[in-house]
């Protein structure tokens, strides 16, 4: 049999046969036959296999492998791998490149082809955050070996070391109704702090800072900031100025992202938040007559802030100071934020003055 011209041992396409006859005697002509059906020469199909690392945190890099096996007697020396990542869920015309092409060298196990040090967990990588994705290897072809993916494996993602939460209490945990400390809220990482603060979907707590233990129904909180321009310290901070008196124990809780864990601060910490001092004082004419009448005055001065005071001004009596020794009284308002305040007056006849 005579191949049709151009067709050669390594050529895939389309080809068509014709046989030809050489007369080996006087008797019989030569003879050609007409050309057969067409009939196609494709390229041997190899098998490709992934590894890509099975698990690591999100802000890691990722290194993947493939081995590619030859077929027919064809190896896929010179070819090229592509490595695609997408989410779980995903179908494969969803997939991303992942690295460069990588090109196949020979080694001990076969041909293979290596993505090392995929950097995850930026703003501008493929992987940003944690989840399940899956890694496909995509063997791009040879001359004599057809293109193939292969089957997807599966990478986890996990989020990162959750931070490290540090609480400092103001005053060095004792203050006053309405004092205008903070509670000082701070978190450090080696992952990235650009992520600290990041949203999930769905839910905006994600990336928050909450102060439990104020005994408010919905614990206050809000997003990590950095405390200070250019300080390079992220947290927050929460204002103790409307804690009512009483002993608080405190901790704060970064709520945590699809970057990083969740965390509470240890150990609790106890704030004291004590009564307003109140001052009073009573005013009188030291010297009376026994038997008269001696108007006295007594005033109530808060030491707590504007908008904050227990009840103010004077509480006049008339006493005779012929009458038994007295104790006259002025309470501050509201007991949940200030002490009741005492005022002690004694008339004492036998002196003739006025005692305070």
């Amino acid at each position: 049999m005579t191949l049709l011209p151009g067709f050669g041992a390594n050529t895939i396409g389309l080809f068509q046969f014709r046989a030809e006859f050489k007369r080996g005697t006087t008797n019989v002509e030569d003879s050609v036959s007409a050309a057969s059906d067409s009939t196609s020469f494709t390229r041997a199909t190899p098998e490709v296999d992934v590894y890509p690392t099975a698990s690591v945190a999100v802000g890691s890099a990722v290194s993947v492998g493939a081995l590619v096996r030859g077929a027919n007697g064809y190896e896929p020396a010179g070819g090229k791998v592509q490595f695609k990542v997408r989410a779980s869920g995903q179908s494969l015309s969803q997939a991303v490149d992942f690295g460069l092409p990588a090109d196949l060298s020979l080694t001990v196990n076969g041909y293979e082809a290596t993505v090392a040090g995929v950097a995850t967990g930026g703003d501008s990588d493929v992987i940003t955050s944690s989840g399940n994705y899956l890694v496909t290897a995509h063997f791009l072809g040879t001359t004599n070996l057809s293109p193939l993916t292969s089957d997807a494996e599966s990478l986890q993602v996990t989020r990162a070391p959750a931070p490290t939460v540090s609480v400092t209490l103001p005053n060095g945990g004792t203050i006053t109704v309405g004092d205008s400390g903070v509670v000082r809220v701070e978190i450090s990482t080696t992952g990235r702090v650009s992520r600290l603060n990041d949203d999930c979907p769905n839910d905006d707590s994600c990336g928050n800072i909450e102060l439990l233990g104020t005994g408010a129904t919905t614990a206050p909180s809000g997003e990590v900031v950095e405390l200070g321009s250019g300080t390079g310290i992220y947290g927050r901070e929460f204002s103790v100025s409307g804690f009512n008196a009483g002993a608080y124990t405190l901790t704060a809780r970064y709520t945590g992202n699809n970057y990083f864990a969740s965390v509470t601060s240890s150990p609790a910490q106890t704030l004291t938040v004590e009564p307003i001092k109140v001052h009073v004082s009573v005013g009188a004419t030291s010297t009376m007559t026994v038997n008269g009448t001696q108007n006295l005055s007594a005033s109530v001065t808060p030491a707590g802030a504007p908008g904050d005071n227990p009840v103010q001004g004077q509480r006049r009596e008339p006493w005779n100071a012929g009458d038994p020794l007295r104790q006259h009284s002025i309470v501050a308002l509201d007991p949940d934020k200030h002490r009741p305040a005492h005022c002690h007056c004694y008339v004492h006849p036998s002196e003739r003055e006025l005692c305070t």
